[in-house]
């Protein structure tokens, strides 16, 4: 038996049937080849979040942006503590009991 092309065969809606089913075979070969791609990516970075999550908060920690508002943070916080120090020695002087008060 040998083989004709569709359009000499005697049955042509046999081969239209054969070849929508490896039409469809493709496209359903091809959406699980695509998912499948998808859910290996995502078992990737799934299985190096947490070698991504420290390097790149390595990374945000060593950027200059962050060491200089480290720094001026500091010098904030550190004029407040004096200012508060200066203030507990002046309520410590007003409250003095060797002070006469007129």
């Amino acid at each position: 038996m040998s083989r004709q092309p569709w359009y000499d065969s005697d049955n042509p809606s046999r081969v239209a049937r054969g070849a929508s089913w490896r039409v469809g075979l493709w496209i359903i070969g091809i959406v699980i080849f695509f998912g499948l791609l998808t859910a290996g990516i995502w078992a990737i970075k799934v299985a190096t979040s947490d070698v991504r999550g420290a390097g790149d908060q390595a990374q945000k920690v060593n950027a200059a942006n962050n060491r200089i508002f480290a720094q001026e943070h500091f010098f904030t916080l550190y004029n407040n503590l004096l200012a508060y120090d200066q203030q507990l020695d002046q309520a410590a002087a007003d409250k003095d009991p060797n002070k006469k008060e007129s």
